[in-house]
C-alpha cells in the first residue's frame, strides 16, 4: 500500500495517497530472519517466571558471518557443538548501545530511547527490572566501562594485567560469581568487536579472539545449572 520516492538523494516511503510515511529511509531489510537479538528480554523472562536460572553470555560485535568463518575454520569448537544456533536481526543504529538496549527491553531504539553512542537511560523497564519484581537475583559483569544507566550497578572490570583486552577479567570474575547462586547473570564480552575494529572482522587476530572467548564460554557453561542464552548485540 505505500511506494518509495527517490529525491534529492534520499528515499522517502509515501503512502499511496501521497502522505509521508517515513522520511529519509536508511535502508530495507528483505526478508528478514525470524529471530531478534530483542528475542533475549522475552526469553529470559520466561525462564526467570519458570523459576529457571539465566546466564546470557554477549558477545559483543560477533557477526553471523563471523560466526560461520569461525566455525568453518575451526577456531570455535564449543560454539561447534551448540545445535540450534539463528541468524538474528540487529537493530539500527549497529553500535553497542543500542543493541545492548534493544536486548535487555525487548524494545526497538524508538521506543527505549537508545539509538546511538549518546544515550545512556532507558525509556522502559530492563529484564533486571522483571528479576527484581520477580524477587530473584542478578548481576551484569561488564569490561571497563558502563554501557547502560539500568535498574543493576555493573561489575566493572579494567584491564588489570595489561594485555590489551578486559576479556579475561570479565571471565575471572563471571567465574566467582558462578558458585553465588544468582538468578540472573549476564557477562559481556568486548574482545571481538575491539578486534573487528583493529584489524578487520575476519582477521587472524580476531579469530584468535574468537577463539580464546570460545574457551571462556565452554568452561562457564559447563560450571552453570541453568539455562543459557548466546548472542550477540551487532
Amino acid at each position: 500500500e505505500s511506494y518509495l520516492k527517490l529525491m534529492d538523494n534520499k528515499i522517502d516511503l509515501v503512502e499511496k495517497d501521497g502522505k509521508m510515511k517515513i522520511a529519509d529511509l536508511k535502508g530495507i531489510l528483505y526478508n528478514p530472519p525470524t529471530t531478534s537479538i530483542m528475542d533475549t528480554y522475552y526469553d529470559t523472562s520466561y525462564f526467570l517466571e519458570k523459576d529457571e536460572k539465566v546466564l546470557i553470555l554477549l558477545l559483543d560485535g560477533f557477526g553471523y558471518h563471523q560466526y560461520l568463518y569461525a566455525i568453518e575454520n575451526q577456531h570455535a569448537p564449543f560454539l561447534n557443538d551448540v545445535q540450534g544456533v539463528k541468524k538474528a536481526t540487529s537493530v539500527y543504529k549497529s553500535v553497542t548501545n543500542a543493541g545492548f538496549a534493544a536486548m535487555i527491553t525487548g524494545k526497538p531504539p524508538f521506543e527505549n530511547g537508545v539509538y546511538s553512542r549518546k544515550q545512556r537511560d532507558l525509556k522502559v523497564p530492563s529484564i533486571f527490572a522483571i528479576a527484581k519484581d520477580l524477587k530473584k537475583s542478578s548481576i551484569l559483569i561488564e569490561g571497563n566501562m558502563k554501557i547502560l544507566n539500568t535498574e543493576i550497578e555493573p561489575v566493572l572490570n579494567i584491564d588489570r594485567n595489561k594485555n590489551g583486552a578486559t576479556d579475561d577479567e570479565v571471565f575471572e570474575a563471571a567465574l566467582d560469581n558462578l558458585a553465588k547462586d544468582y538468578d540472573l547473570m549476564m557477562v559481556h564480552f568486548h574482545g571481538i568487536d575491539d578486534m573487528g575494529h583493529k584489524y578487520g572482522d575476519l582477521k587472524e587476530q580476531t579469530m584468535d579472539r574468537i577463539n580464546v572467548i570460545d574457551g571462556y564460554i565452554k568452561e562457564l557453561v559447563e560450571g552453570w545449572k541453568g539455562k543459557v542464552i548466546i548472542t550477540a548485540d551487532h
